[in-house]
């Protein structure tokens, strides 16, 4: 096997970082990907019980981010193999004053297959594993 991997990510936001109980979830995650695509997924992260606050508006609705030690992996959902493992480099989540990201190529992936992303997050010498069965997308032909 040849294994390529680079940081194609930057980590620059005024956002405020979550605490160690919070929710995760994909914002764009179409479900359908062909093989020539490279996507951009992004990531919407709250804290789960917020601070209580005097505001007009939902405490559910103030956007954080993710740690700098955020990663993304992606497993196959029939075979539960793990295709692309958690890295330090290759898949790194990214910030920016949106919220988080990261890019899949999909060219490298099996097409009419279901893979299921996987999240890693580092807070507080913490590691918390986001193991979502909704995280899944498909490659089609």
């Amino acid at each position: 096997t040849l294994e390529i991997k680079w940081d194609d990510i930057t980590y620059s936001s005024s956002l405020s970082i979550v605490s160690s109980s919070f929710h995760l979830s994909l914002k764009n995650n179409k479900k359908e990907f062909t093989q020539s695509e490279i996507y951009k997924f992004k990531i919407q992260a709250r804290d789960e019980y917020p601070i209580r606050n005097f505001q007009t508006s939902s405490l559910y609705l103030n956007k954080k981010i993710l740690p700098e030690e955020s990663y993304w992996s992606l497993k196959d959902v029939k075979t539960e193999e793990i295709v692309i493992d958690f890295d330090l480099l290759g898949t790194k989540i990214g910030a920016n004053n949106e919220g988080n990201y990261f890019n899949v190529y999909m060219n490298g992936l099996q097409p009419e297959r279901y893979y299921q992303l996987i999240f890693k997050v580092i807070i507080n010498n913490e590691i918390i594993i986001i193991d979502d069965k909704s995280n899944y997308f498909k490659i089609i032909r």
